[in-house]
């Protein structure tokens, strides 16, 4: 199957395929201006690092597992069509279907400095097409289709996860003009009309449209810039000391060098999707050093 994938849609030295040390298949990208790489297995992107930075993007587990039918830790998994538990089977899978299976290549190609992938799943319902760009910056979007001839409700989460320098003095603004449902207590809670810091567990559902969120990483002098499209609702995340070692694809203290800024359309903002009609969700995400930011 690798060497069909790479005669079909290997770009030169800028994009093969290879195994994995766990046998699960991988895009490798390599630019002049970025790197990264992503799982059939989920249409999983597990790495993006621009040349320009000294640090990987996207944050991934040390104890992540690589095996088809589980979830890979960190990266962006793709939620759908659910997130977290299944309101109606609890036996379900936690965050939905595609997460765990197999995707399709359908296309790769080459625009300007970029390399596009398209990824393509069908599942009952829905036909979701994916579309990666590995660039100067990162930008994912999701295409889903209803294929049914009734309306579909459904959720879709970007899950990812960032890479940090220090989860202590890591911020993120954008957020604070909105409410958000606390998972963890399940309250509504009003908007906090300050920027997020980590002190604790956190796991929040912003509920609300915004232009634009700011991951500030002072450690290592950057501030990743986050643009959704379509997105009603943004997910942040850090499961902290004692959640940390309740995951068994997850190091004791990897909470450290990471926390999640999820775009998605969850609940109370699922999506509706008539028959034959389709739903775009994305985001761009671009690192910049925050000396050359303007002030």
């Amino acid at each position: 199957m690798i060497e069909q994938l790479n005669q079909k849609f290997a770009i030169g030295n800028s994009l093969k395929f290879l195994p994995h040390a766990d046998g699960l298949i991988q895009g490798i990208i390599e630019t002049p201006i970025c790197t990264g790489s992503f799982f059939l297995l989920g249409g999983h992107v597990s790495a993006y690092q621009p040349k320009s930075q000294q640090h990987p993007v996207l944050f991934m587990s040390r104890d992540a597992i690589y095996t088809v039918g589980k979830p890979i830790r960190g990266g962006v998994p793709v939620c759908f069509p659910w997130f977290g538990p299944n309101a109606s089977d609890a036996t379900a899978p936690a965050h939905g279907l595609v997460r765990t299976e197999l995707w399709d290549v359908v296309e790769a190609k080459q625009t300007g400095a970029s390399i596009v992938v398209r990824l393509q799943r069908e599942l009952p319902n829905y036909r979701l097409d994916y579309r990666i760009e590995f660039g100067a910056s990162l930008k994912m979007q999701m295409s889903i289709t209803n294929t049914s001839d009734q309306t579909q409700q459904c959720e879709l989460a970007l899950h990812t996860y960032f890479q940090i320098g220090e989860l202590s003095k890591v911020s993120i603004t954008g957020l604070e003009s909105i409410a958000f449902r606390d998972k963890l207590t399940g309250t509504i809670e009003p908007a906090a009309g300050i920027p997020i810091a980590f002190t604790a567990e956190t796991d929040r559902v912003y509920m609300g449209k915004v232009a634009e969120i700011e991951l500030h990483d002072p450690a290592w002098n950057r501030i990743i810039q986050i643009r959704p499209e379509n997105s009603q609702s943004t997910v942040v995340w850090n499961p902290w000391i004692e959640k940390s070692k309740r995951l068994n694809d997850f190091a004791d203290d990897e909470y450290l060098q990471m926390c999640c800024i999820e775009t998605a359309n969850v609940h109370p903002d699922e999506l509706s999707i008539n028959p034959g009609q389709s739903a775009v969700v994305g985001v761009q995400v671009q690192a910049q050093d925050k000396s050359i930011l303007p002030k």
